[in-house]
């Protein structure tokens, strides 16, 4: 949360102090402003200096108060640019208007993103917002217990432990699946955002899986507890 404490600006170079300031300004506005949570997210997180925009993700109560935002930074906008030099992207959205965002872009926003305003922490909404995905189960009774093993060793990675005289280190490698952003839930079973399914699929059949999809809506929560139930 930032409302009190203040924004992260450690992603901002130090020499530039004017920059961190007027972004500093802009979070104590959106904050005046009733935003409850806003980030910085994408490029400008990574590599302030090369990118050519700040954006910025905000969520708000309803429509009413989006609007009220936008048109506060209609009317500001170029000042913070011309103190932060560069474009300002400013997103505003509603609560209600957080579903009509894929499961990628809310991971970008709002997962990836560093919290900058509000007093709502971003892993709240993230929590609580139900969002659709894929649960998909493995057929794999075709393939040969040597070839199960290596099929989903290449699908969802592997860890092992290497030890090394008195020290223990553990190696892990991730599966293709695991890039997609897939949740193993079970033995042959996993979830995946609904954006994300055809990727997922063509990892399957690349492979020779039989697989059966059955489209579920899921919040982080539902995910966190299906995957501790699976352990």
């Amino acid at each position: 949360m930032c409302g009190l404490v203040g924004p992260d600006l450690s992603w901002i170079p130090v020499e530039r102090r004017r920059a961190r300031m007027a972004l500093a300004a802009l979070a104590r506005a959106l904050n005046a402003l009733g935003v409850l949570c806003a980030t910085a997210y994408g490029d400008c997180i990574s590599d302030f200096e090369g990118a050519e925009a700040l954006n910025i993700f905000s969520v708000v109560e309803d429509e009413e108060d989006a609007r009220a935002v936008r048109a506060w930074f209609n009317k500001t906008a170029k000042r913070y640019e011309h103190a932060i030099g560069k474009l300002v992207v400013l997103t505003v959205v509603s609560i209600d208007e957080l579903d009509e965002y894929s499961p990628s872009e809310l991971d970008e926003a709002l997962g990836s993103g560093i919290q900058i305003a509000g007093d709502v922490d971003k892993s709240f909404i993230l929590g609580g917002m139900r969002r659709p995905h894929a649960l998909i189960t493995l057929d794999m009774t075709a393939l040969r217990v040597r070839e199960r093993l290596a099929v989903r060793a290449e699908l969802f990675g592997t860890e092992e432990v290497v030890v090394r005289g008195p020290d223990a280190f553990k190696s892990t490698r991730a599966g293709a699946l695991d890039k997609l952003g897939a949740i193993r839930v079970g033995r042959n079973a996993f979830i995946v955002p609904r954006d994300r399914i055809d990727d997922a699929v063509r990892e399957l059949e690349k492979r020779g899986v039989r697989y059966f999809i059955r489209e579920v809506v899921l919040s982080e929560n539902d995910i966190r507890h299906l995957k501790s139930r699976s352990m």
